[in-house]
C-alpha cells in the first residue's frame, strides 16, 4: 500500500511523529519501543542502533506495528506490515548515509544543525533505518480502505 496514495493519512503523518513501535519478540510477546517516525518513500521510516531488541526481532520475524499519534494521543493511526532494514550490507555506506539524512529529516522536519556530527554519530552507534511501507491501516481519524473488519 503506498501511503501516497491516501491524502488523508499522508496529511496527518507528515504533521505528527511520535509513534510506538511493536515487534514481535522470540516468545511471541510484543516488544514495544517509542520513536519518532517520517514519511520516506511510499511509507514510513526511522532509525535505530543496529544492535536495538526491534532491529534483532524485526531480522527474525519482519512483522511489526506503529501507532502514530498527535501530541495528545489522539487521533491516532495505526500501521501495520513488513518493516525492511536497511543496513551497510543493503546498500553501500554512502547510500546509507543519504537514506540517514533523508529519513532524519522527515521525521524532525528540518535539516540538521551539523551534518559532519550527524554522519559521524550515525556510523559510530551503527545506525540502521527501519522503513515500513504498510499493508493495512486503521484509526480514528482516517476514512476507513474498502473490506477493512472491525473484528480484530
Amino acid at each position: 500500500m503506498n501511503i501516497n496514495d491516501n491524502l488523508q493519512l499522508k496529511q496527518f503523518l507528515q504533521n505528527n511523529h511520535n509513534s510506538v513501535f511493536s515487534t514481535f519478540r522470540k516468545n511471541g510477546l510484543s516488544q514495544l519501543s517509542i520513536v519518532t517516525v517520517g514519511l520516506w518513500r511510499n511509507g514510513i521510516a526511522f532509525s535505530t542502533p543496529q544492535e536495538t531488541a526491534k532491529t534483532v526481532n524485526l531480522r527474525r520475524d519482519s512483522r511489526c506495528s506503529v501507532l502514530v499519534s498527535a501530541d495528545n494521543w489522539y487521533p491516532f493511526v495505526v500501521l501495520e506490515g513488513n518493516a525492511e532494514v536497511i543496513d551497510d550490507k543493503a546498500v553501500d555506506q554512502d547510500q546509507l548515509s543519504s537514506y540517514l539524512r533523508e529519513v532524519y529529516i522527515s521525521g524532525a522536519g528540518k535539516d540538521h544543525p551539523n551534518w559532519k556530527e550527524f554522519d559521524q554519530v550515525m556510523s559510530i552507534e551503527r545506525r540502521v533505518v527501519i522503513y515500513l511501507e504498510p499493508n493495512r491501516f486503521y484509526g480514528p481519524l482516517i476514512k476507513m480502505p474498502s473490506g477493512f473488519s472491525t473484528n480484530l
